[in-house]
């Protein structure tokens, strides 16, 4: 019968032969015996047993040569001597050529199977444990690659996804591989810039893995020209769609917006935003809104803050990791003293970082990852220059007039596409992202205002309900519904005329330019002047005729 071990026993005395056969068969192993050494050779020569036990009595020295010859055919041999005699020289030289153990005789059979059994289990789980340690070192190294190879295409994606401008200055502190705290920034149409730093919920890659949605959704939106509250609803959308429920990204969402002079600010459960006028801070903006993933995307809260440039000169954001679990002197900072403390540094993330680390409290794994963000609100509004310099003529001129009826007017692309191919005619970047701006506020006038006939405080009241009647409103919309735009280039002036035209009820231009209200009342209506070197609204024909001058004319 085939049992669990096989032995290979060297003995010149039969009875001890059939002694120690019947002892270790007692015991679960099968027993190949042989009287000489010349034997041994050919027992070998198909065969490895898992122990061997020789008797050390027959010549001393051939025996040696042959178990030399068994540890360079097999280095795990395991091999026992036994003999009448101790003599502590010879027996020594089998020993450091690695033989396991040495009996002496006469031998207690049921003592010596004990013995056996529990040397060759050693053995055995000698084995499984380096096979083991084996397994978990090509495991580490396997999850080490795919960590790396992930790593790669998470940070290709980041890098690829950021705008680099010399006014931001940011830096990263992670406790692992993977930082759970994006930064990202993306420029507009409107030439607006967009920065958005996220913390998910967790550490390592799966934090990494919760915020991926979020930077490609965000790039996308911004590159068409939503607006904050409309890109907020948008990654909230695609996060809740794709991500887990329990996972959430708590975000700070900057608008740098030149044109108007001012800073939008979405704060969604991250540390205060820290608005500095020198070395002092003279504004805070809290979190005031939930985290993305807490709440549907249509529920979610939009308190969105505007800043004048004119009040700060660097605006800090950072990651919760930063201010958090930070001593100084044994005592555990609060949130206003790490707020302090870092006003009181140099304005450079990276050194901001190095000492927030050496405050931490605490091992690494308690200890979350750290962003900080400084914004230089001169360097980025210098970036952001829509003034363009001396530009060449553009010949040709150019007529189109897109008339939407009915669901076509559902399509919110259309600005960017317009912009798109004025700039493909040859107009320079600043000069075409004045149209777009533009053309956005008449555009989103007409159809908000004009064809849905909402008041503008509806908007602002509340925005949620505002959305979900536009979206029903949209979806009663007829052919009679009509909003038509024209864009006329004139070559000899070298200026670009837009009319818009929509069959709603029209607006009162006295009105409007005393109102408060962000639509293209008050100061939307102010930014559009602003922009265009004419703006005339005709209210017998209810259209809006802008002008827009690109340089002298020929």
């Amino acid at each position: 019968m085939n049992r669990l071990y096989s032995a290979l026993v060297l003995e010149e005395s039969r009875t001890t032969r059939r002694l120690i056969s019947g002892a270790l068969e007692s015991g679960n192993i099968d027993v190949y015996s042989e009287n000489t050494i010349e034997d041994l050779y050919n027992a070998i020569k198909n065969k490895a047993f898992d122990i061997y036990i020789f008797d050390a009595d027959l010549k001393y020295d051939l025996l040696f040569r042959f178990v030399n010859y068994l540890f360079y055919k097999n280095s795990d041999a395991v091999v026992v001597l036994v003999s009448e005699e101790y003599d502590g020289k010879e027996i020594g030289r089998f020993f450091k050529i690695g033989i396991s153990d040495f009996v002496i005789k006469p031998i207690d059979y049921d003592i010596f199977k004990n013995k056996v059994v529990s040397l060759l289990r050693n053995v055995s789980n000698r084995k499984e444990l380096i096979n083991a340690n084996s397994n978990y070192a090509r495991l580490m190294d396997e999850k080490y690659q795919e960590e790396k190879l992930a790593f790669y295409v998470y940070d290709h994606i980041l890098s690829t996804q950021l705008t680099n401008i010399e006014s931001v200055d940011s830096a990263h502190y992670s406790h692992g591989r993977f930082c759970g705290d994006i930064l990202v920034s993306a420029l507009s149409p409107s030439g607006s810039i967009y920065i958005i730093l996220a913390d998910a919920t967790g550490h390592g890659m799966a934090a990494a893995l919760t915020i991926y949605p979020l930077v490609s959704t965000f790039n996308a939106v911004v590159s068409k020209g939503f607006t904050m509250s409309a890109i907020v609803n948008e990654i909230s959308a695609k996060h809740i769609q794709l991500i887990p429920g329990n996972r959430f990204v708590a975000s700070i969402i900057i608008e740098v917006r030149p044109i108007q002079d001012d800073i939008r600010v979405w704060n969604a459960g991250m540390p205060d935003v820290l608005m500095m006028k020198g070395k002092a801070i003279s504004k805070r903006v809290k979190s005031s809104n939930m985290a993305i993933g807490v709440l549907p995307a249509d529920s979610l809260d939009k308190n969105i803050e505007t800043i004048p440039m004119s009040d700060f000169t660097h605006l800090i954001m950072m990651s919760d990791g930063v201010i958090e679990n930070k001593e100084v002197n044994n005592k555990l900072m609060t949130f206003s003293d790490a707020y302090h403390y870092v006003s009181n540094l140099p304005l450079e993330s990276e050194t901001i970082i190095s000492h927030m680390k050496m405050l931490d409290k605490g091992c690494d794994e308690d200890l979350d990852d750290m962003t900080v963000c400084i914004i230089n609100i001169e360097g980025v509004k210098e970036y952001l220059d829509l003034s363009s310099d001396t530009v060449d003529p553009v010949y040709g001129d150019f007529k189109i007039t897109f008339s939407l009826l009915g669901n076509s007017i559902k399509n919110e692309t259309l600005p960017i596409k317009v912009a798109d191919f004025i700039e493909s005619q040859g107009l320079v970047k600043p000069f075409c992202q004045r149209v777009f701006t533009v053309v956005s506020e008449l555009y989103s006038n007409s159809v908000e205002h004009g064809v849905l006939g909402f008041d503008a405080k509806n908007k602002i009241s509340d925005y949620a309900l505002f959305m979900e009647e536009k979206k029903s409103k949209l979806s009663l919309l007829g052919r009679e519904d009509k909003v038509e735009i024209t864009f006329e280039w004139n070559e000899l002036k070298q200026s670009l005329f837009v009319n818009v035209y929509d069959t709603g009820r029209g607006y009162q231009l006295e009105k409007t330019e005393t109102s408060f209200i962000d639509s293209l009342n008050g100061r939307g209506l102010k930014l559009c002047k602003k922009l265009s070197d004419q703006f005339f609204y005709d209210e017998e024909l209810n259209t809006t005729k802008v002008m827009f001058r690109y340089r002298e004319g020929l």
